[in-house]
Order: structure tokens, then sequence, then C-alpha cells
């Protein structure tokens, strides 16, 4: 029996030993090009990505190094997102049996630009890239002709940030949430999922909080929100409205707020008009620099 119980942990180390060196010597990097042409395909528009590296933190992982999608025709100008970091941790039993399960996926530090144009368009791609493995989850791919199904359990977004460009004012708004931490979890298909997310506005700690369910768009639903609620905490006033003109009267204040709502759709063209809800809105310290009487 001691003999036996020897042999099988012999084999386990034999093992894991041979996983160690699998995954310190497979170059995955070279199946980026691949990659990113799969990716400028399916999103529609440029991708850039440096590497692609596997290595083992409980399970397989595989991470993603400065990976970024734009807007234009071409690599330039600044980035829908842009990902410092990304890595994902694969569960390596469900790969037997051609299942991704994926125990977390985080991002490190990506960047996300949001904006509404002249005429009131909303430019989500840059949030739904960051939501993009959330809506993997479920689906099937084919890998050379054989159908692969992957899983997400958790995704989770540490230290980004969301910059907010709003043209409809002028000149135009532009706001950025610093210091964003987001938490998504029952990842599942066409079902809504848990949604915890705090950031910093103007500020040098988290003051803005959201947490609800939210449903992401699909092949067969446009996606919704429920169960909204937003805390905002002694945020400067004017760091949300539209920067006035030199010697312009300019609203200031310390703002504080609690709201709660719902979006029955996340279209871009609707989501603005379809938004409702209720809450409580605090002015302290009100007034009206540079108004002459």
């Amino acid at each position: 029996m001691k003999n036996l119980l020897r042999v099988v942990i012999v084999l386990c180390l034999l093992v894991i030993a041979a996983a160690a060196i699998f995954l310190a010597t497979f170059d995955v990097d070279r199946y980026r090009p691949q990659l990113l042409s799969q990716l400028q395909q399916a999103l529609g528009k440029p991708v850039t990505l440096d590497r692609i590296a596997l290595g083992w933190q409980q399970g397989v992982a595989v991470q993603l190094r400065n990976f970024a999608v734009y807007e234009g025709p071409d690599a330039s100008g600044e980035p829908l997102i842009q990902v410092e970091s990304a890595h994902g941790i694969l569960e390596l039993m469900p790969l037997f049996s051609k299942r991704v399960q994926v125990a977390s996926i985080v991002l490190i530090r990506p960047r996300i630009r949001v904006t509404r144009d002249a005429q009131g368009t909303i430019n989500l791609m840059g949030l739904m890239a960051a939501a993009s493995p959330a809506a993997a989850s479920g689906r099937t791919v084919a890998v050379k002709d054989t159908p692969v199904s992957i899983e997400v359990d958790s995704l989770r977004i540490e230290d980004g940030t969301l910059h907010w460009t709003d043209a409809t004012a002028h000149p135009p708004t532009d706001v950025s949430l610093t210091a964003v931490d987001v938490t998504l979890t029952d990842l599942s298909p066409g079902k809504p999922m848990n949604l915890e997310a705090r950031g910093a506005l103007a500020s040098s700690r988290p003051n803005v909080r959201l947490s609800g369910r939210v449903t992401l768009p699909s092949d067969t639903s446009k996606g919704s929100c429920e169960q909204l609620k937003l805390t905002v905490d002694d945020v400067p006033l004017e760091q949300l409205l539209p920067p006035n003109r030199p010697g312009e009267p300019q609203l200031q204040g310390r703002l504080t707020a609690v709201l709660q709502g719902s979006a029955p759709t996340l279209d871009p063209s609707q989501m603005m008009r379809a938004l409702s809800g209720s809450g409580t809105v605090k002015l302290a310290e009100p007034m009206v620099a540079n108004l002459n009487i």
C-alpha cells in the first residue's frame, strides 16, 4: 500500500513538473496575429496587443499585455479602451471535455472612453469591450471546427479610469472617474448579473458608488439594468458642469446624491430617454462665482 502511495505521489509530481515545463516553454505569443485578426473582425475596430503569455496561478493563467481598441480606421488617437494587463485563470479539468471554464478575469488599470457626440449619440464601445468577457460566458465557439463552450465565473476591473466626453455641451464636458474598481458576478447569458463598482471623482478617495443588476446586450436582447443605486458623495459641482468662459457666472458647491432607477434597454440611441428613477440630491455651500449685480 505504501509503495502504491509513493508511485501515485511520484506520478503527481511528474505531471506537475511536466505542466510547469510546458507553461514555461510554450510560446503562445506566436498565435497573437491570428487572435488580433479575429478580434478586429469581431469588433470592426483596430486592435493592438503587445504580448500574450501563459503561467500558473491556481490554474492555467493567460495574460494579455497592453491591449487597446481604437475608434478610427487606424490605431491612433485616444483608444476606446486600453488595458495595461489582463489575465484569466483557466480551470484545468474542464479543458479535457472541451470546456473553457474561467475562474476569474481581471483587467488591471484599464482606461475606458465613453463619448456622446453633438447629435446626442452615445458611444459605449469602450464599456462593451471591457464587459466582453462577461458577454462571452455561456457561448460556444468553434476552434478548428471543434465546438468549445466558454464559461466565466467573475470579471473584475482594478484601478481603472473612465473618461467621459459630452459634445452636446458648449464647450464640451470632459470628466474622468479614477481609481475605478468593478466586480461582476453570476455571469450567465441573457440573465442579470450582479454589479458592484466604485470610483473617485475629483477626489483622492472613492466617492462614487454604483450597484445593481445588469443584463448585457445579446443577439436577442438590447440588455437592461435593474435595481440600480448610484451614490455620489461630496463632489465639486463645477467638475460635472461644462467649463465656462473666463469671467462668466459659474454655479459652485458640493454635490451629494443617492439615486435609484432602472434602464429597460442599453441601446445607446434609446438608453438616456429610457432611464427612470428617483432619489435625493443635496448641494452644500452653493454659490455663483463671477456674478456681478
